[in-house]
């Protein structure tokens, strides 16, 4: 990974790697002034992410680090904070994965304001005319079948590097023009030290239960069983649930 570069701009700090962005940090703590709108997606997560225009020919995507839960009502993008900023850990968790070839976003910068109480931002790369796989429509069983696979090869490089990204769900992979997958959301990833079946049972887990609460079509865990057991040899059978269950 290079070399991390960390520039305080008035009350904000902002850490980048890159050296062809530093004439731009300064336009960053007015970039991400720009509002996160409220996500109309399945499982599109609590705020709409906005994309910017960073530099000339680079646009990016800004996440806003929004608060759940009923605390989530009060104070919806302040935390506690402890150690790195959460902004800091997604980028450099996006760094880890890429280096291992999973299709993640570019990680820019992060933005954090304050000490103990803070606020966070993260600037990736966008992912150009994407499409959610929660929300993405597929024209035929091949297709589904290629999209599933792709899926589970990234998923499978994940748990090989025992790399617990905790909420994968089908609004967390984005689908390009082209077909690919793209996994984000890497903000609360973790190192597991359990065992390698178990830590497939951990995704598939999450994964059924994301598809059921939505009621999105069980086609999404059949084919991710499938597949993540051809990679792994240890995912768990998955059965669909009873009618009217």
């Amino acid at each position: 990974m290079n070399d991390l570069r960390i520039q305080k701009i008035g009350r904000y700090t902002v850490g980048y790697t890159e050296s062809w962005l530093e004439p731009y940090i300064e336009n960053i703590t007015e970039i991400i002034q720009v509002p996160a709108g409220n996500s109309e997606n399945t499982l599109g997560g609590r705020r709409k992410v906005p994309v910017v225009e960073l530099a000339p020919g680079t646009r990016a995507a800004v996440k806003h680090y929004a608060r759940g839960g009923l605390l989530g009502h009060f104070v919806k993008e302040t935390y506690l904070k402890w150690g790195k900023a959460r902004s800091r850990k997604e980028f450099e968790w996006l760094q880890r994965v890429r280096l291992l070839n999973i299709r993640a976003p570019e990680p820019l910068a992060f933005v954090f304001q304050g000490r103990r109480f803070s606020r966070c931002w993260l600037l990736t790369g966008e992912i150009e005319d994407h499409e959610t796989l929660a929300d993405y429509h597929f024209s035929g069983h091949q297709q589904a079948e290629n999209i599933m696979a792709d899926l589970a090869s990234q998923v499978g490089v994940l748990i090989s590097n025992k790399i617990l990204h905790v909420d994968l769900h089908p609004g967390n992979v984005l689908i390009d023009p082209s077909g690919l997958c793209h996994i984000i959301d890497f903000d609360k990833a973790r190192w597991f030290w359990g065992g390698i079946k178990r830590l497939s049972s951990r995704y598939l887990s999450r994964w059924q239960r994301a598809v059921l609460k939505h009621r999105l079509d069980p086609m999404l865990v059949h084919a991710f069983e499938k597949n993540l057991h051809a990679v792994t040899g240890s995912a768990r059978r998955w059965r669909p649930p009873a009618e009217g269950s």
